[in-house]
């Protein structure tokens, strides 16, 4: 059993250590409440509250994206500020950054985006909301999104999970209609039945008929035309006539964002 009882060092201290053994990606927010005590965060979400040093153990606990709290407690090799920094970085990175994955529901997004791509691809992780983005084989590109969702008083017992969306910029219209195709666009919006107008606005309403019209203008030289439809809730098409290309942005689930990806 431990039998350190002295902590005459800072919470600083501490937890400069243990961001020197975590590495890039994380940071620490000591107390200056005279108390060992302070926060870890991480780039990916991470967030641990160093709760104490005492009687040989170092104490903290994990804040959960369902919203429960983990605590844990590690035992330093010695009574000095580095060995309690490199045990508070031990029990992180081996308990406590592990039990926030595995209920992370934006990890296990990234994780569904990257596995449908199966090719390189770039993720950036801030404040916990990463964003993946990825060049496509016919031309274009992708970018997808996903944070933590606010918690709420009414968010189920798994938390609030999380919201995302994927968006194909400068795409052709073979491309557009590839990923309307992949994803399940039938809609009992009765909106759905009013006109469109222009060749474009035809060619996407042949390939998801449950699209509705958003936005209608008129060009000098085409006449009216109609520039964006969409589903709300799951996708939105829009022209752009400036690049005569489209942008398409996938919002519904991710199991809907996972095959429009996958189909590009």
């Amino acid at each position: 059993m431990p039998t350190l009882t002295s902590t005459d060092f800072t919470a600083s201290a501490v937890l400069e250590a243990t961001r020197t053994v975590l590495g890039t990606g994380w940071q620490t927010f000591p107390a200056h409440n005279g108390q060992i005590q302070g926060t870890v965060r991480s780039d990916h979400g991470h967030r641990i509250e160093l709760l104490g040093a005492n009687c040989g153990f170092v104490y903290a606990a994990a804040m959960l994206p369902d919203g429960t709290r983990f605590e844990a407690n590690a035992a330093p090799t010695a009574p000095t500020a580095a060995a309690y920094g490199v045990a508070l970085a031990q029990l992180i990175a081996r308990t406590l950054a592990p039990a926030h994955n595995a209920l992370s529901e934006t990890r296990a997004n990234v994780g569904k985006i990257r596995a449908a791509i199966g090719r390189d691809v770039t993720t950036h992780w801030s404040f916990g909301r990463a964003t993946t983005s990825w060049a496509l084989r016919d031309g274009g590109r992708a970018l997808h999104h996903t944070e933590p969702r606010p918690a709420h008083l009414g968010d189920p017992p798994q938390g609030p999970g999380a919201e995302s969306w994927v968006r194909f910029t400068d795409l052709n219209p073979d491309q557009v209609e590839t990923v309307l195709r992949a994803i399940d666009t039938t809609s009992d919006d009765v909106r759905q039945h009013a006109p469109v107008h222009g060749l474009f606005a035809q060619r996407m309403k042949a390939a998801a008929p449950g699209l509705r019209p958003l936005d209608t203008v008129r060009f000098a030289q085409w006449g009216r035309q109609t520039i964006a439809l969409g589903i709300d809730g799951l996708v939105k098409v829009e022209f752009v006539a400036a690049c005569h290309s489209t942008n398409v942005t996938v919002t519904g689930s991710i199991d809907s964002q996972v095959r429009a990806a996958a189909a590009l």
